[in-house]
C-alpha cells in the first residue's frame, strides 16, 4: 500500500522576522526550528514508526534543512528536491516584504474569497497553488506507488493535501493549523481514496518553547538609521550583512568590498548602516578621481550599496542614500556629482535607483548601466 507521510518544516527565520518567506527571502530554520527538527529526528530514530522508502522536500531552504536533519533517522535516505511541493508562491513584489508592509500596501487578504482571484500580487492565486500541489502529489504517488513516501513541505501544502485527499471544499468550511515538524499521514486504500491515519502529530515537541518571540516590526524607526565607521569591534557584524540569495548576482559582498577598499589603492568612504544595534546595510563611495572606469572621474561614485534582505522595502535603502548625499554636501571644495552603475535584469536594483533620482547617462561601465544622480534629496535632520 502507498503511504504518504507529510512533515511540516521546523520554525523558520521568516516566521520569526514576520516577513513573507518566499523562495528568495527564505533563509532557513530558526534556532528553535532546528531544535524541533532534532526532536523529531530523535523520535523517528527511537520509535522506527516510519519505514520510509523515499524522502522528498521542497526547494525552500527551511524544508531542505529539516529534511537533511531527518534523513539519518530514516535510514540515511537521499533527499530529493521537488520544486512543485513548495509553499504558495508570493511573487517577486511581495517576497521578503514584512507582514506590516504587505497589509499597509495591499490590505488584508480574504483567503476564503474567490480562489481564482485571491492571492499575492504577481504571485499564484489560491486556485493555481492548489492545482500545482494536486498535480505534484499525483506525480509523486505514480512514481513511488506501493512505497512509504515522506514529504517535508509547508503548512499551506499540507492544508491543500488534506482538503484534496479528504475531498472537501478547497476553501472555507473548516480551518486547520499544522504545527512545525508535525506528522500527517495518509494511506491509499482505493482508486483516489485516501484514509487519514493521523494529523498534526507533534508529541516530540513536548518541553520545547511554543515559538520564538517575533521580531517587532521596525518600519517606524527608519529615522533612527545612522551610518557608522567599520572598526575592529564591529567588522565581524558588518561582514554578516547580506542581501537575499537571488540578489547576490547584482552586488558584491561586504567582505569583498572591504578588501577592495583596502587593497586596490583607491580612496573610498565606507560605512555600515545601523538602527540601534542592528546592522542593516553597507555603503561604499569612491572619492573623485579614484576609479578607472570611463565615467566622469571628477565625481563621487556609489561603488557598493546593499541593504540586508529583511530590511528591504522598508525605507532603509533610501535613508542610507540620503545620508550619503548629506555627507557629500557637507564637504567643502568637492564636486557635487554622484554617479553609479548597475547590472540590469529581473530582480535587480534599477527600480530603486531610478525612484531615488538617478538617470541613465547612456553610457556603459563594464557591462553595467551608468547613471548620474539628477534629483538630489532634500536635506533633513
Amino acid at each position: 500500500m502507498t503511504h504518504l507521510v507529510l512533515i511540516r518544516h521546523g520554525e523558520s527565520n521568516a516566521t520569526v522576522q514576520r516577513i513573507v518567506g518566499g523562495p528568495r527571502a527564505c533563509t532557513g530554520l530558526s534556532p528553535l526550528g532546528r531544535d524541533q527538527a532534532a526532536a523529531l529526528a530523535e523520535r523517528l530514530a527511537r520509535t522506527k514508526e516510519v519505514s520510509a522508502d523515499v524522502l522528498i522536500t521542497s526547494m525552500y531552504r527551511r524544508a531542505i534543512e529539516t529534511a537533511e536533519m531527518l534523513a539519518p533517522a530514516l535510514g540515511g535516505l537521499a533527499v530529493e528536491q521537488v520544486h512543485d511541493v513548495g509553499e504558495h508562491f508570493p511573487g517577486d513584489v511581495v517576497d521578503g516584504m514584512s507582514f506590516e508592509q504587505f497589509a499597509t500596501r495591499f490590505g488584508l487578504t480574504d483567503w476564503d474569497g474567490d480562489p481564482f482571484e485571491v492571492g499575492f500580487p504577481g504571485g499564484e492565486t489560491v486556485a493555481a497553488f492548489q492545482h500545482r500541489i494536486a498535480n505534484a502529489f499525483a506525480q509523486i504517488v505514480r512514481d513511488h506507488a506501493g512505497k512509504t513516501i515522506v514529504v517535508v513541505c509547508h503548512g499551506g501544502v499540507i492544508d491543500t493535501a488534506v482538503r484534496r485527499f479528504l475531498q472537501t471544499p478547497p476553501t472555507g468550511l473548516f480551518e486547520i493549523h499544522t504545527l512545525n515538524t508535525s506528522i500527517t499521514e495518509f494511506v491509499l486504500v482505493g482508486a483516489n481514496r485516501w484514509r487519514m491515519l493521523r494529523y498534526n502529530d507533534a508529541a516530540h515537541l513536548a518541553g520545547l518553547a511554543r515559538e520564538t518571540p517575533r521580531v517587532k516590526q521596525v518600519a517606524a524607526d527608519v529615522d533612527r538609521l545612522e551610518l557608522r565607521e567599520v572598526t575592529p569591534e564591529n567588522v565581524d557584524d558588518v561582514r554578516g550583512i547580506d542581501v537575499w540569495p537571488s540578489q547576490r548576482q547584482f552586488v558584491a559582498s561586504v567582505e569583498r568590498s572591504l578588501v577592495d577598499a583596502h587593497h586596490r589603492g583607491k580612496r573610498a568612504w565606507y560605512r555600515a548602516a545601523y538602527v540601534g544595534e542592528r546592522a542593516t546595510g553597507f555603503v561604499m563611495v569612491a572619492e573623485p578621481n579614484q576609479l578607472d572606469e570611463s565615467i566622469a572621474t571628477n565625481a563621487w561614485y556609489l561603488w557598493r550599496f546593499l541593504v540586508a534582505g529583511p530590511y528591504q522595502r522598508g525605507g532603509y535603502g533610501r535613508r542610507m542614500l540620503e545620508l550619503v548625499c548629506d555627507h557629500i554636501r557637507s564637504l567643502p571644495d568637492t564636486p557635487q556629482e554622484l554617479f553609479t552603475s548597475w547590472i540590469d535584469g529581473p530582480g535587480g536594483p534599477a527600480e530603486f535607483y531610478l525612484r531615488f533620482g538617478f538617470e541613465p547617462t547612456g553610457g556603459v561601465v563594464d557591462g553595467e548601466v551608468e547613471a548620474r544622480l539628477t534629483r538630489w534629496p532634500s536635506t533633513r535632520s
